[in-house]
C-alpha cells in the first residue's frame, strides 16, 4: 500500500503484471491480463516498433506481417534469457518506441571532420574502378596495323569536379603513335575536339630498346595534358603498329568501348580513317572493351583556403562543442 492505493494501481496500465501484483493470481489470470495490456499497448497513441522489423507504426500505419512470419519470429527469436516464445504463450510484435530506443544499437558518429577532396593526381576513370588500376585481361595479341579509337563514357566518371589536367596509362609491347586525345561529345565516336596525346614530349610510345624501351610490355604514363574537360566523358585515339595491347573487357568496363580501322584504308578515304578523324562511327566495333589505355588521372590543386569542415557530434546547441568564436564585428 501506498497512500491507501494498491501497488497495482500504481502500475501502467499497459505493462504486464509483476511483483506483487501478480503474487495471489493464477498462471491463467496473469496470462489474461497480459492479453489485455498488450491490447491496452498496440492501441496507445504513441508511436511503436515493429520488433520484427523496426518499423514505426506512425510512418506505416498499416504495417503488418502475416501468420507464418509471426511464428518464425517466435520460434527463431531468443531473449536476454535464452528462451524463445512458445506459441501458446501471449506476445504482440509492437513495443513503445522509448522501449524500443532503449535497447537500439546507437547509430554511429559522424567524423569529426568532412575533409575538402582530395588533391594531387587522383584517377577519373578506371578499367578496375574499385582497386588497382590494370587492364582486366593483360596483353591482346593479334591488335595489327590499325588505327584505335577508345571513348569512356560519363557514367564512369569517379569525380565530377574539374582537373587543370589529365595524364593516361597505357600498358603496350611494341610501338604505338600518332596519339591524340580529347573529349568525348553526345554522339558516340564523334570527339568534340582532339589534341595530341604525349610521352616524354614525343606522339608516340615504343618498347623497343634503340627507342629506350626495356624489350618486354611496359607501362607508359603520359606527359600532363590542360585544358580537357573529360565531364562529358574521353576519346582517346592512336595507331597500333603491329603491338600487343593490354586489354580489358566485360563485364569489368560497360562505359569503355572501341572502334578500329586497317591502316590499309588510309589511301582510299585519308583522313577519316587516321586516328585525328573527327567521324569515327564507321569504324568496326569493339563494344565493352578497352584496348590500350587503362587509367586516366586528373590533377587537383590544393587550395590553401580550404580548411575542414566541422560535424558536430553533439546535436544541442547548449553543448560545449558548438561553441565557436563568433566572426568579428563590422560596426564600429
Amino acid at each position: 500500500m501506498s497512500n491507501g492505493v494498491p501497488p497495482s494501481e500504481l502500475l501502467p496500465a499497459y505493462q504486464n503484471p509483476t511483483y506483487p501484483e501478480d503474487a495471489n493470481l493464477t498462471l491463467d489470470q496473469i496470462a489474461a491480463k497480459m492479453r489485455e495490456r498488450s491490447l491496452v499497448r498496440a492501441q496507445s497513441p504513441a508511436e511503436h516498433i515493429c520488433m520484427m522489423d523496426g518499423v514505426s507504426d506512425w510512418l506505416n500505419p498499416k504495417h503488418t506481417h502475416g501468420y507464418d512470419e509471426f511464428m518464425a519470429y517466435r520460434r527463431s527469436h531468443i531473449d536476454a534469457d535464452g528462451h524463445i516464445i512458445a506459441d501458446g504463450e501471449p506476445w504482440i510484435n509492437w513495443e513503445s518506441f522509448d522501449i524500443w530506443a532503449d535497447k537500439a544499437p546507437p547509430p554511429d558518429f559522424p567524423p569529426g571532420l568532412a575533409q575538402p577532396p582530395l588533391t594531387g593526381w587522383q584517377k577519373i576513370f578506371s578499367v578496375r574502378p574499385g582497386g588497382i588500376s590494370y587492364p582486366t585481361d593483360y596483353l591482346a595479341t593479334g591488335w595489327g596495323a590499325l588505327s584505335i579509337a577508345v571513348e569512356i563514357d560519363r557514367k564512369d566518371l569517379l569525380r565530377y569536379d574539374l582537373g587543370v589536367a589529365i595524364r593516361v596509362r597505357f600498358l603496350v609491347w611494341g610501338l604505338c603513335n600518332t596519339m591524340f586525345v580529347g573529349p568525348r561529345s553526345i554522339t558516340p565516336m564523334k570527339p568534340t575536339t582532339l589534341v595530341p596525346l604525349t610521352f616524354k614530349g614525343q606522339n608516340q610510345i615504343s618498347t623497343a630498346v634503340a627507342d629506350g624501351g626495356t624489350g618486354y610490355p611496359m607501362e607508359f604514363l603520359s606527359d600532363p595534358i590542360v585544358a580537357i574537360d573529360y565531364r562529358a566523358g574521353l576519346h582517346i585515339a592512336f595507331s597500333n603498329s603491329n603491338a600487343y595491347l593490354g586489354l580489358s573487357g566485360p563485364p569489368h568496363v560497360p562505359g569503355w568501348n572501341t572502334n578500329y580501322i586497317p591502316w590499309s584504308w588510309w589511301g582510299y578515304q585519308a583522313p577519316t580513317y587516321q586516328p585525328n578523324s573527327m567521324d569515327k562511327t564507321n569504324w568496326y566495333k569493339y563494344p565493352g572493351y578497352a584496348v590500350g589505355p587503362y587509367l586516366v588521372e586528373a590533377l587537383f590543386p590544393a587550395h590553401p583556403e580550404a580548411i575542414a569542415m566541422p560535424v558536430w557530434p553533439s546535436y544541442s546547441l547548449g553543448a560545449p562543442d558548438f561553441g565557436t568564436a563568433p566572426p568579428p564585428s563590422i560596426l564600429s
